[in-house]
C-alpha cells in the first residue's frame, strides 16, 4: 500500500544516509586522509603508546576466541550442539598442539591458495588495532610489540584452523547437490551468490588433501577443466556460438566460481577472530575524519573499547540473527527470539554465551596466575556472583555494559570519581594520573609519600611491555612493588589486605614476599 511503501522509502533514505556519512568514509579511505598530519601523528603516536603499555596480557585476554571460532564453524557448518562443541575441540587442539610454532607449510600453502594473507611482514595484526600515522619507528616497535605480546601468533593460529575447517567442511560435502548440504554451508553458499547450478559446477574441481582431509580450495576452482564449465547453463546456451566468444565467457565464469568461492573462505576466516573490521571502525569512529579534534578525540575515546563492538557486531549480532530471512533489527530479533525459544537464533546465542563465560573465567583465571594471584575460586553466593560478572565482563557478551561491569568488580571508588574512570577515554586517566593530580597535590601543599609512590606508578604504567603477561610478575616484584614499598613504606602491606578482604582474592606469592625472595637484600625497602 502507499503508507507502506512511503515508510519503506523513507527507511532506505535513512540507511543510505548512514552508509554515505559514517560507513562509506571507512571503506573508501575518506576517512583515513588526515585534516592535519601533525596532529593525527602526535594523537597515534599517544595511542600506539598506550597499546603498547597495557595489552601485554591480550593473548591470555582472547581466550573467548577459541569460543568465537568454533560459533562460526558451527554456524556455517550443522548447527548443532555436537558440532560445536566438536568445532572447539578443534580450534583448542590447533592452539594447545602448536603452543609457539609457526603455521606449518602446508597451512601457508593452502592460505595462499584461498586468497588468505596470514599476519606476517606485509599483514601485521598491530595493523589491525593501529592507525597510518605512526612514525616509522614507533609503527616498527608496535608490530614487534604485538608479536611479543603473542597477538600475531594466536590470530594466524585462530584463522587457520577455521580455513582449513571451511575447505575441509567443503571438500567432504562435495558428493552432495546443493540441497542436501547442512543448512549453514547452503547459507552460505547463498549468501556469496553460489547458486545449486555453480555449486554443482565447483564441486567437480579436484580435491586437495590436508592431513588426511579433502579439501576444495578457490584455487581448485580456477583450474578446472572447460568440460566440467560448459555443462553450466551460463556458457552452454547456443547465443556463445563463436569458439572465441564461449572462451572467453567460460574464463569468466571460471573466475568469478573462484572469486567468489574465495572471498568466502576467507571472510568465514576473518570472521573467527575478534579483531577490528573496517565495520568496527565505522561504528566506532561514524566515519570521522582524522587529523580533527572531533577525529581524534573520538579515537582516544574508543581506544580499547574496539573488541566490545567486534563481538557484539560479529559474533552476537550473527547469533542473535541466526538463519532468518527476515532481516530486521535488534529489539525486533530478540521479540522473535523470545517468541520462540527452540528456534536457531536462541540456540546459538546461548550456546556462544555459555562458551563465552567458560572461556572467559579460563582468561581471568590465567591472568590472575600472571599477576602472582590465585585463580578466583567461588565459594559462595556473593562470590560466585562476581565470579560470573567477571567472567560474563571477560568474554564481552555483556556488551556496552562491559566497562560499567569492570569498574564494579575491580574499582573502590565512588562518586565522581567513579563515574571519571568509568566513562573517561584511558588517555584522559592517564593525563590525571601523571600531571593533574601530582599539580593538584602540589598546589595544596598535600604532597606526601603516598603521591610520590602514586607518580612513580603512573609513570611505570606507560613502559610500554611493562605487562607482558609472562615476564609481569616478575618485574613487578623486582621493579613496580620494591620501588613502590620505597616510596611509600607500608604500601604493600595495604596492596595485599585490599586483594584479600576487599577483592576476596589470594596471592601464590605475596608481593612482599617476592621483593624479600627476589630484589638483592642491599636494594630491599
Amino acid at each position: 500500500n502507499a503508507a507502506g511503501n512511503v515508510k519503506q522509502l523513507e527507511k532506505m533514505r535513512k540507511d543510505k544516509k548512514y552508509l554515505d556519512t559514517k560507513v562509506w568514509p571507512v571503506v573508501s579511505g575518506e576517512a583515513h586522509v588526515s585534516d592535519d598530519v601533525a596532529l593525527s601523528s602526535v594523537s597515534e603516536t599517544l595511542l600506539n603508546l598506550q597499546r603498547m603499555s597495557d595489552l601485554g596480557g591480550m593473548m591470555l585476554a582472547s581466550f573467548n576466541d577459541i569460543n568465537n571460532a568454533a560459533a562460526t564453524a558451527d554456524f556455517y557448518g550443522h548447527r548443532t550442539a555436537q558440532n560445536y562443541l566438536a568445532e572447539t575441540a578443534k580450534v583448542a587442539q590447533e592452539l594447545g598442539g602448536n603452543l609457539g610454532k609457526g603455521t606449518s607449510r602446508s597451512a601457508e600453502a593452502l592460505a595462499a591458495e584461498n586468497r588468505i594473507l596470514l599476519e606476517g611482514m606485509f599483514s601485521p595484526t598491530a595493523n589491525s588495532w593501529s592507525g597510518s600515522d605512526v612514525p616509522g619507528a614507533l609503527s616498527k616497535a608496535t608490530q614487534v610489540a604485538f608479536k611479543y605480546f603473542g597477538a600475531s601468533w594466536w590470530q594466524n593460529r585462530i584463522r587457520v584452523q577455521s580455513m582449513v575447517g571451511t575447505v575441509a567442511r567443503y571438500g567432504m560435502h562435495a558428493d552432495l547437490p546443493e540441497a542436501k548440504l547442512p543448512e549453514g554451508m547452503q547459507a552460505a553458499l547463498r549468501q556469496y551468490g553460489i547458486t545449486s547450478e555453480d555449486w554443482d559446477v565447483i564441486r567437480k574441481a579436484e580435491k586437495g588433501e590436508h592431513l588426511g582431509q579433502p579439501v576444495l580450495s578457490s584455487r581448485a576452482i580456477a583450474e578446472l577443466p572447460d568440460e566440467a564449465m560448459l555443462a553450466h547453463s551460463e556458457v552452454a546456451t547456443p547465443k556463445y556460438r563463436d569458439e572465441k566468444e564461449t572462451a572467453r565467457a567460460v574464463a569468466k565464469l571460471r573466475a568469478s566460481l573462484a572469486d567468489r568461492y574465495g572471498t568466502m573462505v576467507a571472510d568465514i576466516s576473518d570472521q573467527a577472530i575478534t579483531a577490528p573490521s573496517a565495520q568496527t571502525r565505522a561504528i566506532a569512529t561514524q566515519g570521522i575524519k582524522r587529523g580533527t579534534f572531533l577525529g581524534e578525540a573520538t579515537r582516544h575515546a574508543v581506544l580499547f573499547r574496539t573488541y566490545t563492538l567486534a563481538y557484539m557486531s560479529r559474533h552476537l549480532g550473527r547469533a542473535l540473527h541466526a538463519y532468518h530471512p527476515d532481516r530486521v533489527g535488534t529489539a525486533a530479533a530478540m521479540a522473535r527470539m523470545v517468541s520462540d525459544p527452540q528456534s536457531n537464533q536462541a540456540t546459538a546465542l546461548a550456546g556462544l554465551i555459555a562458551g563465552g563465560v567458560f572461556w572467559g573465567a579460563v582468561s581471568n583465571a590465567l591472568l590472575d596466575m600472571a599477576q602472582g594471584k590465585k585463580p578466583r575460586v567461588p565459594t559462595d553466593a556473593e562470590s560466585t556472583s562476581k565470579f560470573m560478572l567477571a567472567a560474563f565482563t571477560r568474554s564481552g557478551a555483556l556488551g556496552l555494559y562491559t566497562d560499567m561491569a569492570s569498574q564494579q568488580i575491580n574499582e573502590r571508588t565512588t562518586g565522581t570519581e567513579y563515574l571519571f574512570n568509568l566513562l573517561a577515554p584511558p588517555s584522559l586517566k592517564r593525563a590525571r594520573d601523571l600531571g593533574v593530580n601530582p599539580m593538584l597535590d602540589v598546589a595544596l601543599n598535600r604532597w606526601d609519600e603516598k603521591s610520590t609512590q602514586r607518580l612513580f606508578k603512573a609513570y611505570y604504567n606507560t613502559i610500554p611491555g611493562r605487562n607482558l603477561f609472562y615476564t609481569r610478575w616478575l618485574t613487578d616484584a623486582t621493579i613496580l612493588n620494591n620501588v613502590q614499598e620505597h616510596l611509600n613504606p607500608g604500601y604493600l602491606d595495604r596492596l595485599e589486605d585490599f586483594t584479600e578482604n576487599d577483592l576476596g582474592q589470594e596471592y601464590l606469592f605475596s608481593p612482599s614476599q617476592a621483593v624479600e625472595t627476589l630484589v638483592p637484600q642491599e636494594l630491599q625497602p
